[in-house]
């Protein structure tokens, strides 16, 4: 049997340690540990009901990059009589899945009617503007559609490996 030398055995842990740092690096948004604002007009509907709700909501990023959405103090306002009554409800949890998409996790929103909507949206995020186009489940059985586009500020970007 055949004992591997101290110095061989040091340069394989090195050379293990090296490729392990090649692949530590994981994607997140940026700028990493700040707030955010997203702002803009976003069409709701649920079954026959559908208005544009002007719509301002409210994130941060962690220092590791993680993003979130504080779906409580989220607004929504607009000339429809729904959009009034509309309330964002707990943490939706924003993770990039390539360099120009991105999900939004636990979306809870409340609207009229008793209407509660929840779920994963999917969005494109380039140049600080996100695009939302997708569909909420309902606990009336309704689909809960969204489709709009915020603006970022400050400008939020994804980080990808």
């Amino acid at each position: 049997m055949k004992v591997m030398g101290m110095h061989h055995l040091g340069m394989s842990l090195i050379a293990v340690g090296l490729l392990a740092s090649g692949t530590a690096h994981a994607s997140g948004l940026t700028p990493v540990d700040s707030v955010f604002e997203g702002m803009g007009a976003i069409k709701l509907s649920a079954g026959p009901y559908s208005g544009t709700c002007s719509v301002t909501l409210f994130g941060d990023i962690d220092p590791a990059g993680a993003g979130k959405i504080d779906g409580d103090v989220s607004e929504f306002s607009g000339t429809s009589r729904g959009c009034a009554a509309i309330r964002g409800s707990g943490s939706w949890a924003v993770r990039p899945t390539s360099a120009t998409t991105l999900e939004i996790r636990d979306v809870r929103v409340n609207g009229p009617f008793g209407v509660h909507c929840y779920g994963t949206l999917d969005g494109t995020l380039i140049g600080g503007r996100l695009s939302l186009t997708g569909t909420l489940e309902s606990n009336v059985g309704l689909a809960c559609g969204i489709d709009g586009i915020l603006e970022t500020t400050p400008e939020v970007g994804i980080s990808w490996p």
